[in-house]
């Protein structure tokens, strides 16, 4: 599995951090270095990730996502994994995402449970549903059952599923 952090303004974790000089998705995605030369490897493990820059002052991330690079690098890693699994920034505020349904086979939609408005998520998947991308559906998130029993209006959505 090939994991590729394309959160270009935001890491997705601490462990795909580096230094400065870590190689990244920019460094490939601008022709400074191979993908061989910064895909990071989990030894023991088929867990490959491609890290995002660790700085925060690219501008053209919309535009290195939806380079012929890009689909380069994809079409070529498509051919060593089995699996690509991108993180890419939230929809509404940016258009990196729906950039990058242009050159993935399809797009999951990830929204935290009681945190992200459902009316952002309803405009986010529009946003998605407007772009030539597969939108496969949404995934909710960090969905606490206990919490859910104490509204009654969630609660009777799982038609009785918790108890």
């Amino acid at each position: 599995m090939l994991f590729i952090d394309a959160d270009m303004r935001r890491q997705l974790t601490s462990e795909t951090q580096g230094d400065s000089s870590e190689k990244n998705l920019a460094d490939v995605l601008t022709g400074k270095v191979t993908i061989a030369d910064a895909v990071k490897h989990k030894e023991g493990s088929n867990f490959y990730a491609l890290p995002a820059p660790n700085h925060r002052e690219l501008w053209e991330t919309a535009e290195l996502l939806s380079s012929q690079a890009m689909k380069t690098l994809l079409e070529g890693a498509r051919k060593s994994f089995d699996l690509i699994v991108i993180d890419s920034p939230p929809v509404i505020p940016l258009i990196d995402s729906r950039v990058l349904s242009h050159v993935v086979d399809g797009t999951i939609l990830v929204a935290s449970w009681n945190h992200t408005d459902g009316g952002l998520v309803e405009q986010a998947k529009e946003l998605l549903d407007q772009t030539p991308g597969k939108t496969l559906g949404v995934v909710l998130n960090n969905f606490d059952v206990s919490k859910a029993r104490l509204n009654k209006h969630q609660a009777s959505y799982g038609y009785g599923y918790y108890k």
